[in-house]
C-alpha cells in the first residue's frame, strides 16, 4: 500500500464522513478495498436506523458482505476516518479484513491501538495489520466542527443551558438562582418520597440527558422549586462526543 493509495480511499471514507454529517450524524465514514477496488462503504446511521450497531464500519462491512455475496471478507482493506471501537474492532476480525487504515485516533473508545488492540490481538484466530494517521488532521477536523457546531447550536436555542459543560455553570452560580442540584440517585429517593415510579428510563425520558453518552452515574439535574430547568452530562456535555456514542 502506497501514501498516494491509502489517502485516495481515506477521500472516499471521508465524503462518507461528510454525508454522515448532512444526515446530522457523528460524521465517520468508511470505504472496503479488494484489489484495488471499492467493495463497499457506508456511514454513521445509528440515529436514522435507530440501530447501536450502525456505525460506519459495520455498514461499510455489511455492504461489502452483500456485494462480494459473502461474509468473510479475506484480502480485503478496511478505510475509516476514525479508529474503530471495540464493538467495530471485533467485527473486523470476524470478518477477516486483511488490513485497517484510520485517520485519527479516538482517545476515548480506540480499540485497535488506543485503548485496546483487539483486531491484531495475537491470542484471537485472525489479525488484521493496523495503519493508522492517514490524513489524520482532516478527519479530526471534521469532527471537532461538528460538535462545536451542535454544543453552539444548544447554546442559542432559546437561552437553554442544555449542551454546556458543568464546569460552565457551576453550583455556585446554580444556587444564586435559587435551583437546587439533585442527581439520579437523590431524584429517585424524591420521586419515591412523593408516589411517583422513578425508573432510570423515567429520568432520561422526562429530562432528555444524553443518550448518546450515557453517562449514567454524572448526570445531574437543576431544580427551581419542583420544576426542572437545567440537566446536562458531565461527561460529555450533551454533546455525545465519544465514539462508544457514534
Amino acid at each position: 500500500m502506497n501514501d498516494a493509495s491509502a489517502e485516495m480511499w481515506m477521500r472516499e471514507a471521508l465524503a462518507e464522513a461528510a454525508a454522515a454529517q448532512s444526515e446530522s450524524e457523528v460524521p465517520v465514514g468508511a470505504v472496503v478495498v479488494l484489489d484495488g477496488a471499492e467493495v463497499g462503504r457506508g456511514h454513521n446511521r445509528t440515529l436514522q436506523d435507530r440501530d447501536p450497531s450502525a456505525h460506519a464500519e459495520i455498514v461499510a462491512l455489511r455492504d461489502a458482505a452483500r456485494r462480494i455475496s459473502n461474509h468473510r471478507l479475506t484480502g480485503c482493506h478496511l478505510y475509516v476516518t476514525v479508529e474503530p471501537c471495540a464493538m467495530c474492532a471485533g467485527a473486523i476480525v470476524q470478518a477477516r479484513i486483511a488490513r485497517v487504515v484510520y485517520g485519527c485516533e479516538d482517545p476515548k473508545a480506540g480499540a485497535v491501538r488506543t485503548l485496546y488492540q483487539i483486531a491484531d490481538d495475537p491470542r484471537l484466530n485472525h489479525r488484521a495489520e493496523i495503519v493508522g494517521g492517514v490524513l489524520a488532521a482532516e478527519c479530526a477536523e471534521l469532527l471537532q466542527c461538528f460538535f462545536q457546531a451542535r454544543r453552539g447550536s444548544a447554546e442559542n436555542s432559546g437561552g437553554s443551558n442544555r449542551g454546556k459543560r458543568w464546569n460552565d455553570i457551576t453550583h455556585t452560580s446554580l444556587g444564586e438562582k435559587g435551583f437546587t442540584i439533585l442527581g439520579i440517585k437523590e431524584w429517585r429517593e424524591r420521586e419515591s418520597s412523593a408516589g411517583r415510579p422513578a425508573g432510570l428510563d423515567d429520568f432520561f425520558r422526562q429530562h432528555g440527558l444524553c443518550l448518546d453518552c450515557q453517562a449514567t452515574g454524572v448526570v445531574i439535574v437543576a431544580w427551581e422549586g419542583d420544576i426542572p430547568r437545567w440537566d446536562t452530562c458531565a461527561t460529555c456535555g450533551g454533546s455525545g462526543n465519544s465514539r462508544s456514542q457514534q
